[in-house]
């Protein structure tokens, strides 16, 4: 436990800092045109549930040296993930609707931007103390 605290906070930094830039990066490199991403490739769905279980793993750890009723926290996180996830989908049609497909590129971007100052605020947030 000593160890990962320790370090805990330059793993999630460089993790989103890395997702981050590449979000950044490929949100550019397309063509001209229309922008469509598949996001439903292989290999981006085994990025996300590989981050999924890294992220679930480190809040079980958590519970674990918490004294807190479990089944409130799950019900909790499974209530915000669904309505987060539900809005997210709606708000993303209606933009692609309204604004065009080609806006895409520039929410990819600014997502790459948030997950970067989230690491950020992460790191400063632990090296501070």
């Amino acid at each position: 436990q000593p160890l990962v605290r320790e370090i805990d906070h330059w793993i999630a930094f460089a993790i989103l800092a890395a997702i981050g830039t590449k979000m950044m990066v490929d949100a550019f490199r397309e063509p001209d045109g229309i922008y469509q991403r598949n996001a439903f490739t292989i290999a981006a769905l085994i990025l996300a549930a590989i981050a999924t279980s890294i992220d679930a793993l480190v809040v079980g750890f958590g519970f674990g040296f918490l004294n807190i009723s479990v089944l409130v926290a799950l019900a909790t996180i499974g209530m915000v993930t669904f309505t987060a996830s539900f809005a997210g989908v709606y708000l993303a049609r209606f933009f692609g609707q309204h604004l065009g497909h080609h806006m895409g590129r520039y929410v990819e971007f600014a997502g790459g931007a948030i997950l970067i100052a989230i690491g950020v605020k992460i790191l400063f947030e632990h090296l501070s103390r």
